[in-house]
């Protein structure tokens, strides 16, 4: 692992980091962990507050990101500062496409540690199901258990950490007007935190624990 990875502490199950086939359209391009670019900021922001974080409001010095096309198949991953979109005014996501998003909650346990919600065991960031149904490419399940050990930075026990996981179409033209499958889009991790505080819990007759219910 490199050495700037260490302290993220990538669990065993990442590495090697399993190799990524396009089974979506045939194509035999794939990455894998070897292929990851890593490019640090020089302006590393304030470490916020854990006591006033804002939801939404603060986020990760770095994000992740991968760029995928019918003609390339998957082309190289990288975490990189944490920076705004460029999509061209052409782009189907602005027009007609679908988008996929998604962003569950990693809790903290009161040893510190970040153990993975439900639905993360059951389907990646941006599941196979959910992805093939639009016709868009499906993102590995392999980012399910990297993400959160890459990007989970909140501190403290009523402290969330939401790991961002979204996939936009860049056609920039199209033969026709409707849904198609894509032809390019990228999927990226942000990680933005912070802090709720629940005033109850909401469980099932049973005894089951359903979700905790925020405050107003």
């Amino acid at each position: 692992i490199p050495t700037v990875l260490k302290s993220f502490k990538v669990p065993q199950l990442a590495l090697p980091l399993v190799r990524c086939f396009n089974s979506h359209d045939g194509h035999d391009g794939s990455f894998k962990f070897s292929d990851l670019n890593i490019q640090l900021t020089r302006h590393h922001r304030p470490k916020p507050d854990y006591g006033k974080l804002m939801f939404g409001k603060n986020f990760s010095d770095h994000m992740f990101e991968v760029q995928w096309s019918k003609e390339n198949g998957w082309e190289e991953p990288r975490i990189a500062p944490l920076h705004n979109l460029s999509l061209h005014p052409a782009a189907t996501s602005l027009q007609y496409a679908i988008e996929l998003k998604r962003a569950p909650a990693v809790r903290s346990s009161p040893s510190g540690g970040h153990p993975l919600p439900p639905d993360w065991l059951d389907a990646p960031p941006l599941s196979y199901r959910s992805a093939s149904r639009q016709n868009m490419k499906e993102c590995p399940s392999i980012f399910r258990y990297a993400n959160v050990e890459l990007f989970a930075t909140g501190r403290g026990p009523q402290n969330d950490k939401f790991v961002q996981a979204s996939s936009v179409i860049q056609d920039e033209t199209d033969e026709t007007a409707g849904p198609s499958s894509s032809t390019s889009n990228t999927s990226m991790v942000e990680s933005p935190v912070g802090i709720k505080k629940y005033t109850k819990q909401i469980y099932t007759k049973t005894g089951e624990l359903i979700r905790n219910h925020p405050e107003a």
